[in-house]
């Protein structure tokens, strides 16, 4: 009875260390697997994050070039001021600009909105003042007025392209950021 018992012993004790040696190979393998899956969820969102950034910029980007062309346009006009021919083509052009920076108005429209997705209230804030800033210029500056110079349209500019960079530079921050949590 002594040898059954302890025959039963040995098997009882490796079935005891299988069973806790499949236990615990079976819990390793579900930390490791929900480990990867938040890991794969973390890159999937940060992945996502870097579309949007990319989205932002080139809407920006796209809103940006109009605002400049519109820009160049009226500086164009001014130049052109009283040579006849060249004066009514220049404001054909100008008109243009201005029609294609307001079509293009729904670019900037979309990188605020996917700015707002982000969630980065610093960018926001820059963006709509750099919005303001082209919006300033649109509205407040008249083709017709007199004391329209080159020096005045250079300042817009000024004033456009300091608030573009300063809205982009953070927009970058967010971007490059992504990369350190890669």
């Amino acid at each position: 009875m002594t040898e059954i018992s302890t025959e039963m012993i040995g098997v009882i004790d490796t079935a005891v260390k299988v069973g806790l040696g499949a236990l615990i190979s079976v819990a390793g393998a579900i930390a490791i697997v929900l480990f990867n899956n938040s890991r794969t969820l973390k890159m999937e969102r940060l992945s996502r994050r870097r579309e949007l950034i990319e989205f932002i910029i080139q809407e920006l980007q796209e809103f940006t070039n109009s605002a400049l062309s519109y820009w160049s346009s009226m500086s164009h006009f001014l130049d052109c001021k009283g040579l006849g021919d060249k004066e009514k083509n220049a404001l054909e052009t100008l008109k243009k600009q201005r029609e294609n920076l307001n079509n293009n108005s729904s670019s900037f429209t979309s990188a605020q909105a996917k700015l707002f997705l982000i969630g980065d209230h610093k960018a926001n804030e820059l963006l709509r003042k750099y919005g303001g800033t082209i919006e300033d210029f649109v509205v407040e500056i008249d083709i017709n007025d007199e004391s329209l110079n080159q020096e005045v349209l250079n300042k817009r500019r000024t004033l456009i392209k300091l608030s573009r960079t300063k809205t982009f530079d953070r927009i970058a921050e967010l971007y490059n950021d992504l990369n350190v949590g890669m």
